[in-house]
């Protein structure tokens, strides 16, 4: 009974988990493009893998945002470059 009790704790948390569940975007690079320019590329796992090598496949974004007095940053654009790819594939 005791694990029956668990799942449907777990059956009824499970829509609320949805929105928690997107991967982190992990920053890999990130240069500055004259004196108001910043670009960040970062990697996300896409939670699937190669089916050849197991490995996790990730999707590539880029970053470009404005920047403003001191470090902040402003009027960010993210674009997805590459989708599903190796990491090896990304440097």
């Amino acid at each position: 009974m005791h694990s029956l009790k668990k799942c449907a704790l777990a059956a009824a948390l499970a829509p609320l988990g949805g929105c928690a569940s997107v991967p982190p975007k992990v920053l890999v690079a990130q240069s500055f493009h004259g004196e108001d320019k910043n670009v960040e590329t970062m990697i996300q796992d896409t939670g699937q893998a190669d089916p050849a090598s197991k490995q996790k496949l990730y999707n590539v974004m880029v970053r470009a945002c404005n920047v403003t007095e001191g470090t902040a940053t402003e009027a960010c654009k993210d674009s997805t470059v590459l989708e599903n790819v190796l990491p090896q594939s990304i440097y």
